[in-house]
C-alpha cells in the first residue's frame, strides 16, 4: 500500500523541481514545520544563516470527488488542495500567496486500486509535480513584459489570431466566435512582440509557448480540459476533439530564456469588457479568449 507522507514528498518534489527550472536561487528543505506558531523564530534563524526568504507550502486536503456513474462502478476523480506563501525572512511579512489544485480524470475504484494502487501513486506524482510547476512559474519565472500604452491593441500580452477577438455593439462584451472544426487550429501574435526587441533586443531566446483550454460552465471558467506547454511556433492544432455546440475559453503565454535565464509572460487576455490592465494576474471570466464548436 502507499505510505501517505504527503508534506515530506511534495516538499522533495518541489526541490528536485527547482534545480531543474531555477538557476538563480538556492532552495533547502526544513520539514516539520509549523507555519503558524512557529513561523518568526524560524525565520530568525534562517536570517542568522544568510537566508532572505522563505517558501512555506502545505497539503491542506488529499481525497476523491465525484462518484459518477451508473451501475455498480461509480468513476472518482482524485485531488489535492495545498497552499503555500512567501515570506521576507527579514521583517516575517508576506509578500505572496497563492492556492494550489491539482484534479485527476476520473477512474473507477477497480481501477484506482489495481497493482497495489499503481495508478494512484502515479496521480499524486502528477499532482506534485504540477503543483511544484505552478509555484516556481508563478514566484520565480513570471516576468511582467511591457506593456504598450500606446496601441490600440484590445489584449493583453499576445494578441489572439485565430479566433479573433468580436465584442458585442452596445455592450462591448465578448462574443463567443465559431471556429471551423472541432479540432481548431488556435494561433496568436508571435513573442516578442516590438515593444519587447525594442527594450531588450537579441536578449530573449529559445521562445516556446504555453496553451491552456478551459470549459465554460455556467458563465465561470472551468477545469483546464487541453494543456500543451512549449509549443515551438505561435500556433497549435488541437489535438483531440472538443465537444460540439460547447463555449471554451482559452489563453496562451510564452515561454523564454532571457539573459540566461527561464521566464515566462503572464497568461493572456483581453483588456475588455471592463477596461482592466495588462498587470493583472488572475484572469476574470469576462476576459478569457474564447470560442464556440460548430
Amino acid at each position: 500500500m502507499i505510505q501517505l507522507k504527503v508534506q515530506e514528498n511534495f516538499a522533495n518534489h518541489m526541490f528536485n523541481v527547482s534545480l531543474d527550472n531555477i538557476s538563480n536561487y538556492w532552495f533547502e528543505i526544513i520539514n516539520n514545520y509549523d507555519i503558524g506558531q512557529e513561523s518568526q523564530k524560524l525565520n530568525e534563524n534562517l536570517k542568522l544563516q544568510g537566508f532572505d526568504t522563505a517558501l512555506e507550502l502545505a497539503i491542506d486536503e488529499i481525497g476523491f470527488d465525484g462518484g459518477d456513474g451508473e451501475g455498480d462502478h461509480p468513476s472518482f476523480a482524485f485531488f489535492i488542495k495545498g497552499s503555500y506563501r512567501i515570506i521576507n525572512v527579514a521583517n516575517n511579512t508576506v509578500f505572496y500567496n497563492g492556492q494550489l489544485y491539482y484534479k485527476s480524470i476520473n477512474h473507477t475504484l477497480e481501477e484506482w486500486a489495481a497493482e497495489d494502487s499503481k495508478l494512484l501513486q502515479n496521480e499524486f506524482n502528477q499532482g506534485y509535480h504540477k503543483l511544484s510547476s505552478e509555484i516556481l512559474e508563478n514566484s520565480f519565472l513570471l516576468f511582467d513584459v511591457p506593456a504598450d500604452s500606446l496601441s490600440n491593441d484590445d489584449s493583453c500580452v499576445l494578441k489572439p489570431i485565430y479566433p479573433i477577438l468580436d465584442f458585442g455593439f452596445f455592450d462591448n462584451k465578448l462574443r463567443f466566435v465559431q471556429v471551423n472544426s472541432l479540432q481548431p487550429e488556435l494561433s496568436w501574435a508571435a513573442f516578442p512582440r516590438e515593444i519587447d526587441k525594442e527594450k531588450y533586443g537579441d536578449q530573449i531566446k529559445d521562445v516556446t509557448y504555453d496553451l491552456k483550454i478551459l470549459p465554460v460552465i455556467a458563465g465561470s471558467v472551468g477545469t483546464v480540459i487541453y494543456e500543451r506547454i512549449e509549443i515551438p511556433e505561435p500556433h497549435h492544432k488541437i489535438d483531440t476533439s472538443l465537444i460540439s455546440f460547447s463555449d471554451y475559453f482559452w489563453t496562451v503565454r510564452a515561454r523564454f530564456m532571457l539573459n540566461g535565464q527561464k521566464r515566462i509572460t503572464n497568461w493572456s487576455y483581453s483588456k475588455h469588457p471592463n477596461g482592466i490592465s495588462c498587470l493583472e494576474k488572475s484572469i476574470p471570466s469576462e476576459n478569457y479568449f474564447r470560442f464556440k464548436t460548430p
